[in-house]
């Protein structure tokens, strides 16, 4: 089995397999810089999915993957540093954040309307 292509992916086979096994099997994609396997493992412990809710670990995996690039990851490490989630308060780091995902998506607006809602 390779790594979810998705989170519709993921949650299937999860509902198949159980959380534990799919999360076992996402981990072995990390160390072959698979971005996806990344995300997903933010996920798993932002929302609790086969393990305990973790901030700081859900905000170290979301930073991975915003480094590689993922656009979701650099909008939610965007949010853990505007609310001090799993890592120290910084706007800066939040804004940031906001600016790599709305360029990378050349959404200037984008950003300027996330960033109001964050108060960053």
């Amino acid at each position: 089995m390779t790594a979810p292509a998705s989170l519709v992916e993921l949650r299937e086979l999860t509902f198949a397999y159980g959380e534990r096994a799919i999360l076992d099997r996402v981990t072995l994609q990390v160390p072959r810089g698979k971005v996806t396997a990344m995300y997903h493992l933010a996920q798993a412990n932002h929302y609790g999915q086969g393990v305990p809710v973790d901030d700081a670990q859900a905000a170290y995996w979301y930073l991975r993957a915003a480094e590689h690039g993922d656009i979701h990851a650099q909008i939610n490490i965007a949010r853990f540093y505007s609310e001090g989630r799993g890592v120290a308060l910084d706007g800066i780091e939040a804004y940031k954040w906001l600016r790599i995902a709305a360029l990378q998506q050349g959404r200037s607006i984008a950003l300027d309307n996330e960033c109001a809602e964050l108060a960053c």
